[in-house]
């Protein structure tokens, strides 16, 4: 039950690092040029991930590992190398939401985690929007994708890997039915 709020951190390892920790409130926090913006690791759930800046890190803006029933919302996650977001190592139940996800290499990465909720974000000039592996059902909802030829569903690409046979990898689709035709505007703290 710790709410951090109102930092500014730059040039370390990881920004704010959750590990084994619940119902935690980060909100309106500004996390640039570390490693990870903000992890969260280790059976950590029910956290707010709120309002922050997160950009320019060398890895990623927010990072859930194995933990679930987390709320990222509202968030500006800008220009990190290799993903605005990862959801890995079954994290499940997790809400992203009305986040700007903009210049990162991937915007969402999603490995081996199922059953998250990923609705009205903006996800812009990333160099690939989203990708998931070994992640067959996360629901995908009115997000802006300023790629998207503007009829039809935004799709989006995976792989999955067949539990039976590790050799085989599969081509696996999401779809993103009604994607938004305009980017959201995001809330200002």
């Amino acid at each position: 039950y710790n709410n951090i709020s109102y930092n500014n951190i730059t040039n370390t390892i990881a920004g704010i690092w959750i590990a084994h920790s619940s119902y935690n409130t980060l909100f309106n926090n500004h996390i640039s040029n570390v490693g990870g913006g903000i992890p969260i690791t280790s059976l950590s759930s029910y956290n707010n991930i709120l309002a922050n800046n997160i950009e320019d890190n060398w890895e990623y803006g927010i990072g859930i590992w194995s933990s679930s029933y987390n709320i990222i919302s509202d968030n500006l996650i800008d220009n990190n190398q290799q993903a605005g977001i990862y959801l890995i190592d079954y994290s499940i139940m997790n809400k992203i939401s009305h986040d700007t996800i903009i210049d990162n290499f991937y915007g969402i990465y999603i490995s081996s985690s199922s059953f998250n909720f990923i609705k009205n974000n903006n996800f812009i000039r990333n160099h690939k929007h989203a990708f998931f592996q070994d992640s067959l059902v996360n629901l995908w909802r009115r997000n802006y994708w300023d790629d998207h030829i503007k009829w039809g569903p935004e799709v989006i690409n995976g792989k999955i890997t067949l539990p039976w046979n590790p050799s085989i990898t599969l081509d696996w689709k999401n779809f993103d039915w009604h994607p938004a035709e305009e980017p959201y505007r995001r809330i200002e703290t």
